[in-house]
């Protein structure tokens, strides 16, 4: 019913899409206060919410869809973050922190972050969850860089993914 466009890296516009999800509204910088590049959003279950990858500065943005607040380091511990994915259970995201090569766990509810994984061989820099919630898989490797270099990994969560991951 929308997306979230971000419109050269200090603002996100927003699109509502007719039925047919052909035809939209753009609202230009709804959402400001950002420094976010092209990647890095994630809708709640419900839809109430987005988060954004607020890159340079290293935190993970509240978009509110229904009031249009935003709270640029609602989420903070990560160095330059990148992709960011919710839980279908939407009781956590994961979160791509290319600056420290880790994948972060947010418990939506309580706010902490943590890293259950441990460093990554290479920067991630996009994560997902399957439908199920049981895992995730994230991409790890340089933008261009040399062949066999990138990679994917994997988290295990078993419960829908509401905890921590396994390794990747």
């Amino acid at each position: 019913r929308m997306a979230l466009v971000d419109s050269g890296g200090s603002s996100v516009c927003r699109i509502d899409l007719d039925a047919s999800g052909a035809q939209g509204k753009m609202t230009r910088d709804v959402f400001t206060g950002l420094s976010c590049d092209h990647t890095g959003f994630a809708f709640s279950p419900d839809e109430s919410y987005a988060l954004c990858a607020n890159t340079a500065r290293g935190t993970i943005a509240r978009l509110d869809l229904r009031t249009n607040k935003c709270e640029p380091s609602k989420y903070t511990g990560f160095q330059r973050v990148k992709g960011v994915a919710i839980a279908p259970s939407g009781n956590s995201a994961l979160v791509c922190d290319v600056g420290g090569r880790r994948i972060g766990h947010i418990d939506l509810a309580s706010g902490a972050v943590s890293f259950p994984s441990g460093n990554c061989f290479e920067p991630p820099f996009s994560v997902c969850f399957a439908p199920s919630g049981e895992f995730a898989l994230f991409s790890c490797g340089v933008n261009g860089g040399a062949a066999g270099r990138q990679k994917t990994g994997r988290s295990d969560f078993g419960g829908g993914g509401g905890g921590g991951g396994g390794g990747g």
